[in-house]
């Protein structure tokens, strides 16, 4: 999601100030970093609840903006479904294996 953004806000379709934009979408995700690079269980399921708005934006975009904007949205959109996802399998796993520990 991290390329997409960058791709999105410098390449494909920049905004008037696009450092602030995608500091706007990245910070959040990759201040999730260091707990899921520890493996925290309750990191991927807060990570779960942030993904949701990536989800709105993305949905949103995809249906309401047309050509490639909307084809940018729907990426977004799949590729917060597939996080969202690997997320909270990663959550109950971790989880599960923390509770056997």
């Amino acid at each position: 999601m991290i390329v997409l953004f960058l791709l999105w806000f410098f390449v494909l379709l920049p905004p008037t100030h696009p450092l602030t934009i995608a500091s706007i979408h990245i910070v959040p995700l990759l201040l999730f970093l260091p707990a899921i690079l520890r493996r925290n269980p309750r990191s991927f399921a807060w990570l779960c609840f942030v993904v949701l708005l990536y989800f709105c934006q993305g949905s949103v975009t995809a249906f309401a903006l047309p050509q490639l904007l909307g084809k940018i949205g729907l990426t977004e959109a799949l590729l917060t479904t597939w996080l969202f996802c690997a997320s909270m399998m990663a959550s109950r796993y971790h989880g599960q294996l923390a509770a056997q520990s």
